[in-house]
């Protein structure tokens, strides 16, 4: 059964015992909420199956493919891979015609053009650059995402945004086979091409109107961001040659996420708006924890005082926005945050007493953030 009935029986149970619905509507919405939970356990339970279908499916292709792949020869497997790729892809597209195991349809269709970039990858070893061989290959590789985006884009509100992520690897694939370009100059133009994405999607969530046309819009955002994050950090450990301080790209692109789901929760329109703009903000926090240790320690050298003190700092307004705005995410990953701190330091400069005493401190903090709290849910509404 699936856990977000439990909330609705428990508010039925409420509305039981304070008599605010009759005992017979009571009853009847409990008998519905029952037969969701075992239609949604079936569900469940189809999807597990067509999974292990998928799974058994990708072993079949290795076997054979162990057994062919050294009689087809280098060309061979290249196209061989291609074809599989596009089978798979397929698949997807016509499992998802039937309208079930929409998660599963999503799989084989990510999968099957991973299938194909692989094989667009490979190339490389089997056909040298701008060769006949490697033009056809590249031009192959462009045309792959031009086809897919618009096919998805019609279909559904996820494969839109993961075929546009993919598509950054075509993309590489077709500039490397088709012309001479270094590798510095073929990830500047991908950098070009995340920017000129992002303010598209930017403009186009600006003048939705209706959620269900925002999306795939906010799906290809997300998927863009973390897409520019391996952008970022191979741009500024390439053409940049920043070798370890490469990494200040992550913290940049911290500000920048975090920044954005704020203005998801807090200032974008009502369309754009989401419940999972919430947990996006706790993830950064989550990722801020080790790259604050990261930052201080290996690229300020600051030593455990500043390491310590940023990655609390990170906890602190953490619990502070969290408190204010009861997000349950963020509160939990902020006081992993304090806790962390306080156990580093402890550790490092005062051995098991300081450990003892910092994680102290941080307990009497969160015991007390507890109360506050629980003395605002105990005022009556408008106190």
């Amino acid at each position: 059964m699936f856990s977000r009935v439990a909330p609705v029986r428990e508010a039925l149970d409420r509305w039981a015992e304070k008599d605010l619905l009759p005992a017979a509507q009571i009853e009847a919405l409990r008998a519905e909420i029952e037969e969701e939970a075992e239609r949604g356990g079936q569900r469940l339970a189809r999807l597990a199956v067509a999974g292990t279908g998928v799974v058994v499916l990708v072993i079949a292709a290795g076997v054979l493919g162990e057994w062919l792949w050294p009689r087809l020869g280098p060309q061979g497997q290249t196209i061989a891979l291609i074809l599989v790729g596009l089978a798979i892809y397929g698949a997807g597209l016509g499992v998802e015609g039937l309208k079930r195991w929409l998660p599963v349809t999503y799989l084989l269709q990510t999968a099957g053009l991973g299938v194909v970039l692989t094989a667009l990858f490979n190339s490389n070893l089997v056909w040298d650059r701008q060769s006949p061989g490697a033009v056809i290959a590249g031009v192959f590789a462009l045309l792959v995402p031009l086809v897919t985006v618009p096919v998805s884009v019609r279909r559904n509100d996820v494969m839109p945004a993961m075929t546009t992520a993919l598509g950054f690897g075509f993309v590489a694939v077709f500039l490397n086979r088709v012309t001479l370009l270094s590798g510095d100059a073929i990830l500047w133009i991908l950098d070009g091409i995340m920017a000129a994405l992002v303010a598209v999607v930017a403009w186009g969530l600006s003048r939705v109107r209706d959620r269900d046309g925002a999306e795939w819009l906010l799906n290809g955002l997300v998927l863009a961001l973390y897409v520019a994050l391996i952008l970022m950090l191979a741009t500024a450990a390439g053409p940049l040659d920043l070798d370890d301080e490469a990494f200040w790209a992550v913290d940049v692109w911290l500000l920048i996420v975090a920044g954005l789901c704020l203005w998801g929760v807090h200032r974008a329109p009502p369309a754009v708006q989401r419940d999972w703009f919430d947990n996006q903000l706790a993830l950064c926090v989550v990722v801020a924890i080790p790259m604050g240790f990261y930052t201080t320690l290996e690229l300020l050298d600051t030593g455990p005082e500043g390491a310590a003190a940023l990655v609390a700092g990170i906890g602190v307004m953490g619990l502070a926005y969290a408190v204010q705005y009861r997000v349950a995410s963020v509160l939990a990953v902020s006081s992993l945050a304090l806790v962390l701190a306080a156990w580093y330091y402890g550790v490092e400069r005062a051995g098991a007493l300081g450990a003892v005493l910092a994680l102290g401190f941080t307990a009497g903090l969160l015991i007390w953030i507890a109360v506050r709290m629980g003395r605002s849910e105990e005022k009556p509404r408008g106190a």
